[in-house]
């Protein structure tokens, strides 16, 4: 088994007031996930949806079985799109 280290770091930038980007890591039977989100620079509702985005990309991997990991990968991003 192999162990790692994972680590997330976002950036509000020169021109915004907060941080609209989400990121989620988690285990599921499709294997270790590791998710970034972009909310989108600052349009309306930008958080909303890179927080909504993650929170399917976990639902899906975690609660449905996949025969790849492309196909599981592939599911998951246009679920959340």
């Amino acid at each position: 088994m192999k162990n790692y280290i994972i680590a997330g770091s976002t950036d509000v930038g020169r021109t915004r007031q907060n941080n609209e980007d989400s990121m989620i890591t988690f285990e599921c039977r499709n294997g270790h996930v590791v998710a970034v989100c972009d909310g989108m620079g600052g349009e309306n509702g930008g958080e909303t949806a890179s927080n909504l985005a993650v929170a399917i990309i976990q639902d899906i991997l975690t609660n449905n079985p996949f025969d790849t990991a492309g196909q599981a990968i592939t599911t998951a991003c246009h679920a959340a799109n």
